[in-house]
């Protein structure tokens, strides 16, 4: 059974993955028709999951992270790197986001969602607080400064695809109760992330 195999991941006892099984089944064989489907999705008690999950996936998009993708050549060519050390940097933005990306997917279970979020969050807000504040500065060509752009830009990317990304996505499909059919509710947060980004 697919679903044993991967509680037998997250969790610590077979006990454990026995008892939330068997919670899934009776919540799923409980409920009545009209809360089934996209119907279900106007319920009183399924709002507060809807609203924090559109909402999640909303601040996931604005944190800026895909801002930072697409204007990373501006960015630089403003702290006076040439285009050709610009796009190059680009490829390393992307890089560092695939890697990260990949390596909170692999690890996001064995640490936690929130822990992951309370380390990644600062770091990630950190690292953009440090970025506006070389850019404010109005570092020259070459200097100290202009290299910190390339430094703090970097680390916001690690910071925000390696956790809160990975754990926005995560949390856009889980906060909708399994009764209400996660896998039609879980389209919901993309599309408002993708409508964010536009």
């Amino acid at each position: 059974m697919p679903a044993l195999e991967q509680l037998g991941r997250v969790r610590s006892s077979r006990k454990l993955i026995r008892r939330e099984i068997t919670e899934i089944h009776d919540s799923v064989s409980g409920m009545e028709d009209q809360e089934r489907g996209w119907r279900g999705l106007m319920l009183p008690w399924v709002r507060p999951a809807l609203i924090a999950a559109l909402g999640t996936a909303f601040f996931t998009q604005a944190g800026g992270l895909e801002m930072m993708i697409y204007y990373t050549p501006t960015f630089l060519s403003g702290a006076g790197f040439g285009g050709s050390s610009a796009l190059l940097t680009s490829l390393g933005v992307a890089a560092v986001y695939l890697i990260m990306t990949l390596l909170g997917c692999l690890f996001v279970d064995r640490i936690g969602r929130r822990k992951l979020m309370l380390i990644m969050g600062p770091g990630s807000v950190l690292s953009l607080l440090g970025l506006g504040i070389v850019f404010a500065l109005h570092p020259a060509p070459g200097s100290t400064g202009s290299w910190l752009v390339i430094v703090f830009l970097l680390l916001f990317m690690m910071f925000n695809s390696g956790g809160i990304q990975v754990v926005g996505w995560l949390l856009g499909a889980e906060m909708f109760p399994l009764p209400c059919v996660r896998r039609r509710r879980a389209c919901m947060p993309p599309c408002c992330g993708g409508l964010t980004c536009w």
